[in-house]
């Protein structure tokens, strides 16, 4: 039996009967957190793409989906999936946390990540990007296009970084011993991040409309 198959299948009828509004929140984010759950600790669907899909649905539809990467990493979740690795950088390019996007990329490219020559053109375009924005902010600051004051310059995709890098995931959501999560800087005994919270304690205000980055294949 396919379990995951039968979630997938119940995922995907949920999607095209509650595609917008209210709907989509109350029937597909209990549905989500339904099948990432009961299916978190079989072996099989661990390196499952489709498995590793609904999870990435699922972070689309959290207020800090940063801690939904963390707590795949820490249970060993698509870690060999070129997909885990295109969704974070993605998400973290989104936060203007350039250079943990660009770890993100070459972590999946150390590992060999499948598929591994998907992945090296995800982080060629990726680069391309970076090199863009890096000239178009020189140009900007050389043309005193900046900012209000002329001569003003931009920061840079790499100045941004220091600053953006602060406030992508993070452990606030669920870092108290009752969620499972362990606390910055405390020890833990089992070594461990089995558990996340409810989804009502998650979600984000608005779930009618998905982020770009997780628009990932």
């Amino acid at each position: 039996d396919d379990a995951l198959g039968a979630w997938c299948g119940l995922i995907k009828w949920t999607e095209q009967t509650y595609a917008t509004g209210n709907g989509r929140e109350r029937e597909l984010l209990p549905v989500l957190e339904r099948c990432t759950r009961e299916l978190q600790e079989v072996e099989a669907y661990k390196e499952d793409a489709r498995y590793l899909r609904v999870w990435i649905k699922y972070a689309d539809c959290c207020a800090e989906p940063g801690d939904i990467f963390k707590f795949l990493k820490a249970n060993a979740i698509g870690q060999r999936q070129a997909l885990y690795y295109e969704a974070y950088g993605a998400f973290l390019e989104v936060r203007q946390a350039y250079g943990a996007a660009n770890e993100q990329y070459e972590r999946g490219i150390e590992m060999r990540a499948e598929p591994l020559e998907r992945l090296r053109a995800s982080y060629a375009a990726f680069q391309h990007r970076m090199v863009r924005e890096s000239t178009t902010g020189a140009r900007q600051a050389r043309g005193g296009l900046s900012g209000p004051t002329r001569g003003a310059t931009q920061s840079t995709p790499q100045a941004q970084t220091s600053n953006a890098q602060g406030n992508v995931g993070g452990l606030d959501v669920y870092d108290d011993a009752e969620n499972g999560a362990p606390t910055p800087g405390e020890a833990t005994t089992t070594g461990r991040w089995k558990n996340l919270g409810g989804y009502k304690d998650v979600r984000k205000e608005n779930t009618a409309q998905a982020t770009t980055w997780a628009g990932q294949r």
